[in-house]
């Protein structure tokens, strides 16, 4: 078989903000070679795509080799000398003493002290006589003691270049030991990169790596690719929650810092954590913010937090710094070492508490294959280019005397360098062989010869759509999935030689196995969309199929609408989305069209549907978890026996009726009315709870930090609400014993409502809501918002 084509993207020659400049006092400089001290170039030539680990030499292999590697890290040769970083420097005695100095001093931090000691003191009652100043001076000192425990806890202790050196040679043993096909980058992005340091630096401005975040690794991984390419060490913002005893400590020396995840009444933190961010930036030093929050288990990217991004926009805002570089990172792994962890707490098991031993305890660490790492940067882009883009395009928008207008912009940027992550982001060979096995009719196996080929089909059809896939170094499809049957041996089953004529395999644990085929689901979203608005029709068994274009995109406009929380979509508008879409599947001879309507084409049928099931599996199991979560809703009216007062609203706990959701899904499951058992993840259907709150169609609150949901009194009809659930079930999967019939239905609402009896009521005052109910179910669906911006998102 001949070698598959290298990655495809459009690469710029040059950097925007090398072409265009940013705000600063330089603009333009020169663009830096191929730096050999860097790249470690051969007389092979340049590839588009290099290892960073490939010259490592093993311990058991090569020993000699690996104690000439140690010999190099001591004397610092070559790259790993990092004695002229670009980027504000850090990596000196009294660094950490400047940095708590600036801080502890700050105007803001003062004022708010002072502010703070004022309110305490009015509500004190002083003796006869008392110095009202003396006391108010008192109570600044002692907030001061506490401004100055929160900044000691607070602050990175990152000042030692030898111990950085010793941190990048025990991480490049870590990586190639784990990662034994390697770390590979792009040398274009890189180089461009390098190039957009160069002019930050000399500008005195903060790169922000903003990486998408699957592994307790990535915090590792964008820090030694730092150290690697001689680019200065970012500070690591982290949870609170990885502050172990020895871990934390270390990783304050590497650049991170903890910040506590919430702040409750606590009104001096937030200005000494928000103040050591602006420091940070208003010194030029380099971030590396996790705009998800928290590490993705379900393998794609989850919606941004803006607490840190808004940080960032108030110090530009202020005029602490000229302005701040934003650069998206995508890091795919062939296997997270965490994906064991991720499917138990899908399947509804407490999350375990972070600990060293959590997190390389679940195997032998450095005894793993675990394949390859790909990371990929996204073209820089300056908070205030982005800010005079918007500004421009819309009319009186003003972020500093707006909130409205400040949150617009938040958001738009969130979901941007979540699509730009998306758009540099390379189909892995796990993601490939995961895809291609759990979109199969049949879970009980395939040939290996039939998933060669459906993988090279799936890599054209990436590579069609614009997408991206990893460089195999000039291997053939058979030798890439052959090493990747070796990577996920432990969730891809292979039947035995005694049993069948020739090699087959299947998907053993397809929970764990959807976590890869996830990484690639965006690049089909709206085909996906589009086909199971489709499926309405087709599943009809009729003679035509076909569907008209009118109904096509109005399902097509609720499906999107409905999902909107789990996929970054197009900008463009739903109509446009959805024609663009149909000329491409029309091009792929998937579907035929006339003027008025939309039906699989004859050549389709004739294949089995081969392509149009593609589709569908990619997205049926995200709408089986909005379908039963749908359906569990019922378990939220009160138990036969006990009535609530017209208006109010029976009360439970969010997380109780979460588990009692999971676990009706799992029955549904093994009793043959659910088609996907990873339709029950936790996640996803917490996010289908959230779409309904969104809806109106759940109402919320919290009680003693308790969150607590309850039917909104428009909803409290079963008849409503079943009409809500059949609407979405349409789109579902249908198998034998799933047709909709009188008995199936029945026998599925009477398990939801046997929910109810196992979800005690909590006790909160009545809460009569007073809002109109929506006419239809159709008017549930709230206008979409349209985040503009490459790539953008409608959410």
């Amino acid at each position: 078989m001949a070698s598959l084509p290298v990655e495809t993207s459009l690469l710029a020659s040059t950097s925007t903000l090398a072409s265009r400049g940013h705000q600063g006092t330089t603009t333009s400089l020169p663009k830096p070679p191929l730096d050999p001290v860097f790249f470690d170039l051969q007389d092979d030539g340049i590839k588009p795509v290099k290892d960073l680990v490939v010259e490592y030499k093993g311990v058991m292999k090569d020993p000699l080799g690996f104690l000439r590697q140690i010999d190099d890290a001591v004397a610092g040769k070559g790259w790993r000398a990092y004695d002229s970083p670009l980027g504000a420097p850090i990596l000196y005695s009294g660094y950490s003493d400047e940095i708590t100095k600036g801080l502890l001093t700050s105007p803001a931090l003062r004022d708010r002290i002072s502010l703070l000691a004022k309110r305490k003191v009015d509500a004190m009652v002083l003796e006869p006589g008392e110095d009202r100043e003396k006391v108010q001076k008192r109570v600044e000192r002692g907030l001061e003691g506490v401004a100055r425990r929160m900044s000691a806890s607070l602050i990175a202790k990152v000042e030692s270049p030898r111990l950085i050196r010793v941190y990048g040679i025990v991480l490049q043993n870590l990586f190639a030991r784990l990662y034994n096909w390697g770390v590979h980058i792009s040398i274009d992005e890189v180089v461009r990169l390098r190039e957009v340091a160069t002019i930050a630096a000399a500008n005195k401005q903060s790169l922000v790596f903003l990486p998408c975040h699957k592994s307790h690794l990535d915090y590792l991984l964008v820090s030694w690719l730092c150290f690697r390419l001689g680019l200065a060490l970012p500070h690591i913002v982290a949870g609170e929650n990885l502050n172990l005893p020895l871990v934390g400590p270390l990783l304050r020396r590497g650049g991170a810092f903890f910040i506590r995840r919430t702040w409750g009444d606590d009104e001096l933190y937030p200005v000494v954590a928000n103040e050591y961010i602006s420091l940070l930036l208003e010194r030029g030093h380099n971030l590396e913010v996790f705009m998800e929050g928290t590490r993705s288990r379900s393998g794609k990217l989850l919606p941004p937090k803006f607490g840190i991004l808004k940080v960032l926009l108030d110090t530009v805002l202020a005029g602490r710094t000229s302005d701040v570089i934003l650069c998206p990172v995508s890091i795919q792994y062939d296997k997270v070492i965490e994906s064991r962890g991720y499917v138990e707490e899908m399947m509804g098991q407490p999350k375990a508490k972070e600990s060293l031993s959590g997190l390389f305890g679940q195997t032998s660490v450095l005894g793993l294959k675990l394949g390859r790492i790909d990371v990929r940067f996204q073209e820089p882009y300056s908070i205030k280019t982005l800010l005079a883009e918007q500004t421009e395009r819309r009319s009186g928008f003003e972020v500093s005397r707006s909130e409205k207008d400040k949150t617009t912009f938040l958001r738009n940027v969130g979901y941007r360098v979540l699509s730009d992550i998306n758009a540099v982001s390379v189909a892995m060979p796990s993601a490939l062989v995961a895809t291609a096995l759990l979109t199969l009719r049949s879970s009980r196996g395939v040939s290996k010869k039939e998933l060669i080929r459906r993988v090279d089909w799936l890599i054209t059809t990436i590579i069609s759509r614009g997408g991206r896939v990893v460089d195999f170094g000039g291997r053939t499809t058979e030798e890439m999935v052959d090493r990747t049957l070796h990577v996920l041996g432990d969730v891809i089953g292979h039947r035995s030689p005694n049993e069948v004529l020739e090699p087959t395999v299947y998907p053993l644990k397809p929970f764990e196995l959807s976590l890869y085929r996830n990484q690639i689901v965006h690049l089909f979203v709206t085909e996906c969309l589009f086909c199971a608005t489709l499926y309405l029709s087709v599943k009809q068994q009729t003679s035509s199929n076909r569907m008209d274009l009118v109904d096509l995109i109005e399902e097509c406009r609720f499906l999107s609408d409905l999902l909107r929380i789990e996929f970054v979509f197009p900008t463009d508008s739903i109509e446009v989305n959805v024609r663009r879409t149909m000329a491409k599947l029309e091009d792929d001879g998937v579907i035929s069209v006339d003027e008025t309507s939309v039906g699989l084409s004859s050549s389709e049928m004739e294949t089995g549907r081969e392509r149009y099931d593609f589709y569908l599996f990619l997205l049926w199991p995200f709408i089986e978890a909005y379908w039963i979560a749908s359906v569990a809703l019922f378990g939220l009216f009160s138990p036969e026996g006990r009535e609530e007062a017209d208006g109010n609203v029976r009360w439970v706990s969010q997380a109780e009726f979460l588990k009692a959701s999971q676990a009706m899904g799992k029955t549904l499951f093994f009793q043959g009315d659910l088609s996907y058992l990873e339709s029950i993840s936790t996640f996803t259907l917490q996010n289908a709870i959230s779409r309904f709150i969104e809806l109106k169609i759940l109402v919320t609150r919290k009680v003693k930090k308790v969150v607590v949901i309850g039917l909104h009194p428009d909803w409290a009809d079963e008849e409503r609400l079943g009409a809500w659930g059949e609407k979405l079930g349409a789109f579902r999967r249908e198998g034998k014993s799933r047709r909709t019939n009188a008995l199936a239905a029945a026998r599925v609402y009477d398990l939801a409502k046997s929910i109810s009896l196992s979800l005690p009521t909590v006790e909160v005052t009545a809460w009569p809501v007073p809002l109109p109910p929506p006419t239809s179910v159709e008017d549930t669906i709230s206008p979409p918002v349209v985040v503009e911006g490459r790539g953008g998102a409608k959410l």
